[in-house]
């Protein structure tokens, strides 16, 4: 895109500012006033896939049982949002998520499939070791947010047999990236539900992600059980990761906050 206006069937669009990671911009579609919107800095080469979520189903080598493992994010922009009642503001900030990333960051990776994408950001955030793994696309196209972005991504599952889930480490953790759980994949929609009530955010591809999965693998959910996550990896706070230390210091000061950590998803040890 051009910083002038381009031409593009009957409307037009024009990049207002420029970012690192993101472009804003505005699109005449006739009406009296344009539509703003944001794009992503770096174009992604694949039609519909500006980034993919990886929905990693393991069974691991202890217990015969199938889990679904995913990350604790820290994500600064959430810290601007209204608590839910009763809630402290600082665990919106903390979002529950599938493994994932995009598919424009990385130039050599850019023209590869999205199926390799995914392997590559499930090593890097979980460790997990996806190379020989039956990896299927459940959904393509779908919009992150259809009125503020052209945005769209992929979800991808990736099937992985005899995996120690006791060693896992990420290969390459995220900035952002607090902790690494799993859970049964039969009680992980509740499991996140169960989050969002007590005042944490969940990412709407984890609930797509776990959803086309139990459904593709024919699994019911268990709505009913109660069951914590399983911790395996947890970031170390230090000098260069401030306000990751900041964000759990903050935490530990809410005591209903601590209760619902407690209560919903530490099984071994605490953030």
């Amino acid at each position: 895109m051009s910083p002038a206006a381009q031409t593009t069937r009957d409307f037009s669009h024009q990049i207002t500012h420029r970012g690192e990671h993101l472009n804003f911009g505005t699109i005449n579609i006739g009406t009296a006033h344009p539509w703003e919107f944001s794009t992503r800095a770096n174009e992604s080469q694949h039609q519909y896939d500006d980034f993919v979520v990886v929905t990693p189903v393991v069974k691991s080598s202890q217990k015969d049982e199938l889990r679904v493992v995913f990350n604790a994010m820290f994500r600064p922009p959430l810290l601007l949002k209204k608590p839910m009642q009763g809630k402290s503001p600082f665990a919106r900030s903390i979002s529950f998520e599938l493994p994932g990333g995009l598919t424009g960051d990385n130039e050599q990776l850019s023209h590869k499939a999205i199926e390799e994408i995914a392997k590559k950001e499930l090593l890097e955030e979980t460790g997990l070791d996806a190379q020989d793994a039956m990896c299927k696309k459940l959904l393509e196209g779908m919009a992150s947010s259809s009125g503020s972005t052209d945005e769209t991504g992929t979800v991808v599952m990736a099937e992985i047999d005899n995996v120690n889930l006791d060693q896992l480490e990420p290969k390459e953790p995220d900035i952002n990236q607090l902790a690494v759980f799993s859970v049964p994949l039969k009680n992980a929609y509740k499991f996140f539900k169960d989050l969002v009530q007590s005042g944490f955010s969940v990412g709407w591809g984890s609930f797509v992600g776990i959803t086309e999965a139990m459904n593709k693998l024919k699994i019911s959910p268990d709505l009913e059980s109660v069951v914590k996550a399983k911790l395996h990896w947890k970031n170390k706070p230090s000098d260069p990761l401030p306000f990751v230390k900041f964000i759990i210091d903050k935490i530990r000061q809410v005591e209903n906050l601590r209760k619902a950590i407690d209560r919903h998803l530490l099984e071994q040890a605490e953030l």
